[in-house]
Formats: structure tokens, C-alpha cells, sequence
């Protein structure tokens, strides 16, 4: 943890939490906007102090929030005084209520990850205790965009994913087939593959990627979040393997992998939407169902969550067939682009792509103004 003791210096945008600035970097100079630490990667003690001595001598402000970290945020605003708020972190409540305190600031959330139903009910019942409002708030499409507004005032613009949009590449080099596997933790030395209901499915799938790949002389690759380790390698079987969090895979060269993909294939993975909304070939196995029909079958969200879409389309399917997943990913793989791009025309709400964040950036400008 950082410590600072000045008194933060005044910006014209201040950056909600230092995980928010991984887009911001990309279009904002640096001089402009300041940052607030939220997760305790650093704290200023003048703000802190400061923080203390209002609890003391203005009690009705602590008493309206009843929370300290939430009063030194509201301090910590005061003091910098910026003229708009930027944040990432949608699944931080307490962002929803700055715009009350601050009538004449201007803030923008930008959603960062998909939220299941778990989420937007916990998000009604704070509606419930707290008036949530925003000026803008850019969501992942317009079912999301519904989800946030029943409880969230603001003006709502579906831009797909920030981080996605970033990167602009101007070739595509066809080089693999590429799987994005959503395995995070370490417990395959404790556990048996065929019987965890979150490997199987993965290890089912990627079993028949390798054939397909092999017959037609593809490169395969897995796109993985899990940490290095041979457990991992010697669960697949397989050495090809990207991870994510290796850090000599920067961000843009983990965009640059989706984007040189013949075919990309995933469960429910927001980097396969991702790759969608650029037009990529994909296929999506999420494996959903209302019936069980394997014991070790995992509940996968339904293709296109929050959209009401059937559970077999063009580009996807719910089937735990093997030969109905060879069947729909061959298809896909071996069909001409411009029949793909007539069913990508006809999808691409899923997962829009504001190519460079000009939305964003038009937004922002005008909130500077």
C-alpha cells in the first residue's frame, strides 16, 4: 500500500478504482484526470484526517452513509473537485449513489462483466434503501441496458465491451482454431476431471477440437485465465496453451490471438462475444439445459444472457451430443464468409463493437465542455 500525505490535486476527471484506467490510458492524457484508489492500493492520509475531524464536526453526513470508506470517497471527490467521474467497477454499489451528493458532477459507469440474475436482484433490493443515479452508463447491449435501467436512472448506451474496443487491428492472419477455456482455479490435483461438473464440459469439448484440428491441419490453441502449471498441461494434454495472466501476453496481444482465429470456440465466455463482435467465426456450447442429462453437467448461462434466445441457433447449441457439436462446429469452420457475415448482420446485438471507444470518448468530451 501506497501512502500519500498531500492534499490531492485538483483534475478535471477523477478515475473511480486503478483497475477503471486500463482503457482510459489509450485516449486521455495523463495531466487530466487523477486516480481514487478504492481497494486500498493506496490511501492519503490529508483525505483521511480530514475524513476523521468531518465525522466529528458534521455527524449528519457520516449519518446519511453510516460508513467511513464511503464518507473518505465523498471527501476525496470534494477536495478534487472534478468536474466528471469515470468507473469500470458497476458492481460497486455505493458509484450509484455519488451523482446525490454531487448533483452538478457528471458520472459515467462503464459495465465490465456479465451480471447474472444473482446480481440485479441483490442491485433492486439496494434500489430499495438508496436512490441510484447516473448520467451515463455504457452497457455490454441493449438486454443489459434494461437490466440496469429498472434500477438505475441515467441515459443508457450499449457499446459492447471497453476493453474490446480498444483494439483496433487492421489484418487478420487465419492462423487457428481457438478455444477459451474459463478454468481458474487449481483443484485438479485434488479432484477427478470427469467428475467436476466446471472441467468436464471443457475437457469434453476441447477433446473434439483436437480431432477436427488434427483432420484438417489447424493449429489449435487454448486461451486459459488459469495460472501456469502442469497440472493444467497435463490435464489437456496439450501444449499449446495461452495464459492470460502470463505476463508476457499484454493485453493487446491476448486481443490480437481472438483476432487472428479461423474459428473461435467457448462456453460462455465474454472474450467469445468479444471475438463475435468482430466478426469472427464462433461457435458457443454452453451447455444448458433444464434436464440433466449428465451428472457432471454444469448450468452454463443460456446462449445470449440476458436475451430470451433458443437454446439452438446458427452459431450455437445446447446439445450434449457429440456428434451434434462436431456437426455445428465443422459447419461453421468450413462456411464461406459471406454466408458468416449475413448471420453476424443478423446477430452482432449480442456484443456491438464501438470501434475505439468513440462513443465513449464523445461522451466524456462533451462532459469536459
Amino acid at each position: 500500500m501506497k501512502i500519500f500525505f498531500k492534499k490531492p490535486k485538483k483534475k478535471k476527471i477523477l478515475i473511480l478504482d486503478r483497475q477503471s484506467c486500463f482503457f482510459i490510458k489509450h485516449f486521455l492524457k495523463k495531466n487530466i484526470f487523477g486516480i481514487l484508489d478504492v481497494r486500498y492500493e493506496s490511501i492519503n492520509i490529508y483525505v483521511l484526517f480530514y475524513t476523521f475531524f468531518y465525522v466529528l464536526f458534521n455527524f449528519k453526513l457520516y449519518n446519511q452513509l453510516k460508513n467511513l470508506k464511503h464518507l473518505y470517497i465523498i471527501n476525496y471527490i470534494s477536495l478534487v473537485s472534478p468536474r466528471t467521474i469515470i468507473s469500470t467497477i458497476d458492481n460497486n454499489f455505493f458509484f450509484y449513489r455519488i451523482k446525490k451528493f454531487f448533483p452538478s458532477l457528471k458520472v459515467i459507469i462503464i459495465q465490465n462483466g456479465i451480471r447474472e440474475d444473482s446480481f440485479f436482484r441483490k442491485l433492486s433490493e439496494y434500489k430499495k434503501k438508496f436512490q441510484l443515479h447516473v448520467d451515463y452508463f455504457f452497457a455490454f447491449n441493449g438486454a443489459f441496458s434494461k437490466k440496469y435501467k429498472k434500477n438505475i436512472k441515467g441515459n443508457f448506451i450499449a457499446i459492447g465491451n471497453v476493453r474490446n474496443n480498444n483494439f483496433i487491428f487492421k489484418k487478420k492472419k487465419y492462423k487457428h482454431i481457438l478455444f477459451i477455456s474459463q478454468s481458474r482455479t487449481n483443484l485438479l490435483s485434488r479432484i477427478k476431471i470427469k467428475k467436476n461438473i466446471f472441467y468436464y464440459p471443457e475437457f469434453f469439448i476441447f477433446n473434439i477440437l483436437k480431432k477436427i484440428s488434427k483432420k484438417n491441419k489447424i493449429k489449435l490453441v487454448l486461451l486459459s485465465k488459469q495460472k501456469k502449471n502442469k497440472i493444467f498441461y497435463n490435464y489437456f494434454k496439450f501444449d499449446n496453451i495461452v495464459f492470460s495472466n502470463d505476463k508476457k501476453y499484454k493485453e493487446k496481444n491476448r486481443y490480437k490471438i481472438i483476432n487472428d482465429s479461423i474459428l473461435v470456440v467457448f462456453l460462455s465466455s465474454t472474450f467469445g462475444y468479444e471475438a463475435f463482435s468482430r466478426g469472427i467465426k464462433v461457435v458457443c456450447l454452453p451447455f444448458y439445459s433444464k434436464k440433466k442429462r449428465l451428472e457432471t453437467q454444469i448450468q452454463y448461462l443460456s446462449f445470449g444472457y440476458p436475451y430470451k434466445i433458443p437454446l439452438k441457433g446458427p452459431f450455437w447449441t445446447n446439445s450434449l451430443l457429440k456428434n451434434a457439436i462436431e456437426k455445428k462446429i465443422n459447419l461453421i469452420l468450413k462456411m464461406k464468409n459471406s454466408t458468416w457475415l449475413k448471420i453476424y448482420e443478423k446477430y452482432k446485438f449480442l456484443m456491438p463493437f464501438d470501434s475505439g471507444n468513440v462513443k465513449i470518448k464523445k461522451i466524456i468530451n462533451k462532459t469536459l465542455k
